[in-house]
């Protein structure tokens, strides 16, 4: 592993990535490498306390880091990386939903921002297609953009994922909202 890693190391040098101990292998303490997992809870984590612009600007970064799943094939069935896949989509939902809400919140300034917000449910949905915040975000953009038949199609596929997956109705927030462009709930 060693000689893969670091072809031009001398026998007698320190390995700067592996490390043995006993007849266990191991990432060695203080290694100079770049995790992805770790850089997307940092970028994660400066977006939550960044405000304004550079919030949006953080979030964007940080959920660019996200290309997919954690191990999504390598270790699709092992339990040790389903724990950790499980917690980085978590975090990747929840950025990509306070990036959503930040768009729409600025959409009466830039009207693209109800576009990118839609995107990013569309993200979001593409993972979890019962966050339901998501589904009155996208309506709230659509409504905002004039796009009342837009943000019942919306809603329309909300219910239907709702009763299939679960078996549920959509909360009583996501019948307001979709009362408020004139739909009966």
């Amino acid at each position: 592993m060693n000689k893969a890693l670091e072809p031009e190391r001398a026998p007698d040098e320190m390995p700067a990535f592996i490390e043995r101990e006993g007849t266990a292998y191991g990432l060695r303490a203080g290694a100079d490498v770049w995790i992805d997992a770790d850089k997307f809870l940092e970028a994660i984590a400066r977006a939550d306390k960044s405000t304004g612009d550079n919030a949006l600007a953080e979030y964007r970064r940080a959920l660019d880091l996200y290309q997919d799943d954690y191990l999504a094939v390598d270790a699709r069935y092992d339990d040790w990386a389903s724990a950790e896949r499980e917690r980085l989509m978590a975090q990747y939902l929840r950025a990509a939903d306070r990036l959503a809400q930040e768009l729409l919140a600025r959409g009466d300034v830039n009207i693209a921002a109800y576009d990118e917000c839609v995107n990013w449910c569309t993200r979001i949905l593409a993972r979890d297609s019962c966050w339901e915040h998501a589904y009155q975000l996208m309506m709230r953009a659509h409504i905002q953009c004039g796009q009342a038949a837009q943000a019942r199609r919306v809603y329309e596929q909300c219910v239907r994922v709702f009763r299939e997956e679960l078996g549920v109705e959509p909360s009583a927030a996501t019948v307001q909202v979709f009362e408020q462009i004139g739909g009966k709930g």
